[in-house]
């Protein structure tokens, strides 16, 4: 009786541990996700995967951070790595801060600091960067491309590294009058040509001026001027007047000088308007032979030239 009721205990034993188990295996389990502003802890995660009985078990380190109002929890390996994958993945470029002499040519460094897994086993890496200047204040003197959009130079500069961190390129600038006493320094783009997937950042620099001549305590600066053009319509001229159309991005008063090959003046006339409108203008020529002549508009900033083919 002794025995067989121990027999009945055990079974019923067993049955109430498969059950708890059981129970403990349908639902998720999570430990030490408890973390408050944001942190990394040990857990695991279980989860059923079929029948009464089975378990999954996902072993690692969740991470706990904020993604807007409220904490994003993420969990194993692989979240882990996507964390970290940024900073192992940075760049950084060091653009430095130089006060340079107006006429000087002068070496411009700029340093790198990369992930050491990109230089492993020794290998090279080709690199390519883009760096934009005042092109009236600095003049690049070693690019193997530029590009000119009228107020700055972006020069392309490309070359090779072997370890994380040094000097990444030296530059060589003259240093010009221009519109401006100091240049900013700025990285458009890095990246490192054979690295599919990686992150770069750069602080910005500059280049200041000195040697700067001043009239009554104002630095004296060169004005970029605004671009004009000069239009004869019609062209060929047959009549004794010719009809003019002048351009500037800025509106402007200067004055028109009509002269032969020779750098006679024909004609001359002052308060001829210009603009983005393309302003009309006609100016009376005396009697004049048929042949070339050159058709001059100029401002204090600005000066434009066209020719005018006279005809009999």
């Amino acid at each position: 009786m002794t025995n067989h009721i121990s027999h009945n205990g055990a079974n019923a034993m067993k049955h109430y541990l498969l059950l708890l188990l059981g129970l403990i295996g349908s639902l998720p389990a999570v430990a030490q996700y408890g973390v408050a502003g944001g942190g990394v802890t040990s857990g695991a995660v279980v989860s059923p995967v079929s029948g009464n009985f089975g378990l999954r078990v996902s072993i690692g380190q969740p991470l706990l951070g904020n993604a807007g109002p409220a904490p994003k929890l993420a969990g194993g390996i692989q979240s882990i790595g996507d964390f970290y994958q940024k900073s192992y993945e940075n760049t950084n470029i060091v653009v430095p801060e130089q006060i340079q002499q107006v006429g000087d040519t002068f070496n411009f460094d700029l340093d790198y600091g990369a992930p050491c897994a990109f230089f492993q086993d020794g290998i090279e890496r080709e690199w390519e960067l883009k760096l934009t200047i005042n092109r009236t204040v600095l003049e690049p003197l070693v690019f193997d491309a530029v590009q000119d959009n009228g107020e700055f130079h972006t020069i392309t500069v490309k070359g090779r590294a072997t370890e994380q961190s040094g000097k990444l390129v030296t530059l060589k600038f003259l240093a010009l009058l221009g519109n401006d006493s100091v240049s900013s320094v700025v990285v458009e783009s890095f990246r490192w040509t054979s690295v599919p997937r990686q992150v770069s950042r750069s602080t910005p620099g500059s280049v200041t001026l000195k040697g700067l001549c001043t009239t009554y305590g104002k630095t004296r600066l060169i004005k970029s001027p605004g671009r004009m053009s000069v239009l004869v319509a019609p062209n060929p001229v047959t009549g004794s007047s010719v009809g003019l159309r002048i351009y500037s991005e800025e509106a402007a008063s200067g004055t028109v000088i009509i002269t032969d090959m020779h750098g006679n003046v024909i004609t001359a006339r002052q308060g001829v308007d210009a603009g983005s409108q393309w302003p009309h203008t006609t100016i009376d020529m005396p009697v004049i032979p048929a042949g070339t002549y050159t058709v001059t508009f100029s401002t204090p900033d600005n000066i434009a030239r066209t020719t005018l083919l006279k005809l009999p």
